[in-house]
C-alpha cells in the first residue's frame, strides 16, 4: 500500500469514528429527553413512523457517509432553515443533511452530482421503481409515505449520462392541496435518492370556500378573454399571499390556461388564482401574455360577421373537493406536530 493510500484509508477510518462518536452523543440526547431509539428501517409502512431524533439522525449521518462525504463536520445548529425551523446540519464536502431540532425529522438532503457514485451497475430505473425509491427514503427520514399522494413525476435526461427522476410528493385533505411538499430526485441508473427536502406547514384558515370552483373559473375567463380557454389542471389549496411567507389563503388555482383555437406552439399561461374567499384574482397575467382581443386566437367571427360567444373554461383535470365533510373540518396535523405530539 502507497504512502498517499494509507494515508487516505486513514482519513475514512477517522470519519467513521467521528460519524459513530456523533450519533453517540445524539443518542445521549435523546436519552435525557426520553426520546425513543431505534432502527428506523424497521417501521411498519402502513402506519406514521414513531420518531427519535437518534434514529433519525443515524440515518442522516448514513445517507452522508454513503455518499463517500470524507469530509464530515460537526453537527451544529444552524439559524433557522426556509419555512422557520431551526435544525442540525451535517455538512461535507460531497453530501449534506439537514435534521429538524425539535423532531429529528430529516427535512433536507443532496449528494453533490461532482462525488455521486454508483452503489450498484448502471441499470435502467422505471418510474414506478423510482416513485417506491423516494416513498421508502421518506419513511427511513420518519415521514409516513401513506399520508402523501404523487403529484408528478417527471424523468429528465441531459443528455451527457446524468438521468434522474424528479418527484413531488403533496398532502391532500378532503380535496384540498395543504402547504406540504416532498420533492425529490432520484438516480435512473441505480434508484438511489440524491435530493431530498421536504416542508409541512401547519394551516391557520378555514378550508370551506365561499366561491364555488365554476365562479372563480368565470373571474378567469374574463380576464384571459379566450375563445375556448382550457386549464390542465384545477384544484383548491392553501397556500400564501403573496408566496411564502405571507398570509395563508384558500385559493382556487388553475394550472397551464391556453385557448384550444390557439396555434399549436403557443404556450400556455402557467398559472391562475382566484381567493375562494373573496373571488379576486390573484397572479395577474400582464397584457402581453393574453392575445389581444380580435386576434385570430382569442376570437372567431361566425358567417354573420358577429363575435361568437366565448365556451366556459374547460377543466381537462379537477380535483375533485368534498364540501360537506369541509364544513366544520379540522386540517390534519403536520408531520413535524404529530412527532411533537408523541413525545409528551
Amino acid at each position: 500500500m502507497t504512502a498517499a493510500a494509507k494515508v487516505l484509508r486513514g482519513v475514512r477510518i477517522a470519519m467513521v469514528l467521528v460519524a459513530a462518536y456523533l450519533v453517540s452523543i445524539l443518542e445521549s440526547a435523546c436519552a435525557s429527553r426520553d426520546l425513543p431509539t431505534g432502527d428506523a428501517s424497521g417501521v411498519n409502512s402502513n402506519a406514521a413512523p414513531e420518531v427519535s431524533l437518534a434514529t433519525t439522525f443515524s440515518f442522516a449521518v448514513h445517507v452522508a457517509s454513503s455518499a463517500a462525504m470524507r469530509g464530515l463536520d460537526f453537527p451544529h445548529r444552524s439559524l433557522i432553515d426556509r419555512r422557520g425551523r431551526p435544525t442540525v446540519d451535517l455538512s461535507g464536502p460531497e453530501a449534506t443533511a439537514q435534521v429538524d431540532e425539535e423532531t429529528g425529522i430529516l427535512v433536507g438532503y443532496h449528494e453533490l452530482g461532482t462525488f455521486r457514485h454508483r452503489s450498484v451497475p448502471s441499470q435502467e430505473v422505471t418510474a414506478e421503481q423510482a416513485l417506491a425509491s423516494a416513498r421508502a427514503f421518506a419513511e427511513r427520514a420518519c415521514v409516513s409515505p401513506n399520508a402523501w399522494c404523487l403529484r408528478e413525476e417527471t424523468y429528465l435526461d441531459n443528455g451527457v449520462g446524468d438521468r434522474k427522476y424528479s418527484i413531488e410528493l403533496e398532502r391532500v385533505f378532503d380535496g384540498v392541496g395543504l402547504p406540504a411538499a416532498i420533492d425529490a430526485f432520484v438516480d435512473a441508473e441505480n434508484g438511489d435518492v440524491f435530493l431530498f427536502s421536504l416542508y409541512d406547514d401547519p394551516v391557520a384558515i378555514p378550508l370551506r370556500p365561499r366561491i364555488s370552483m365554476d365562479q372563480a373559473a368565470a373571474v378567469v375567463d374574463a380576464r384571459m378573454g379566450y375563445l375556448h380557454p382550457v386549464a390542465q389542471r384545477a384544484e383548491l389549496i392553501v397556500w400564501y399571499r403573496p408566496t411564502y411567507p405571507g398570509r395563508q389563503v384558500l385559493l382556487w388555482s388553475f394550472e397551464n390556461i391556453c385557448d384550444a383555437s390557439a396555434p399549436a406552439d403557443t404556450d400556455p399561461f402557467p398559472v391562475a388564482r382566484v381567493d375562494a374567499m373573496t373571488g379576486e384574482l390573484l397572479d395577474l397575467p400582464v397584457a402581453d401574455e393574453i392575445a389581444a382581443p380580435g386576434t385570430k386566437h382569442s376570437t372567431e367571427q361566425v358567417k354573420g360577421g358577429s363575435p361568437s360567444k366565448p365556451a366556459p373554461l374547460h377543466i381537462k383535470v379537477l380535483i375533485e373537493i368534498d364540501l360537506a365533510a369541509l364544513k366544520n373540518a379540522t386540517a390534519p396535523p403536520t408531520v413535524f406536530q404529530t412527532a411533537r405530539a408523541r413525545k409528551h
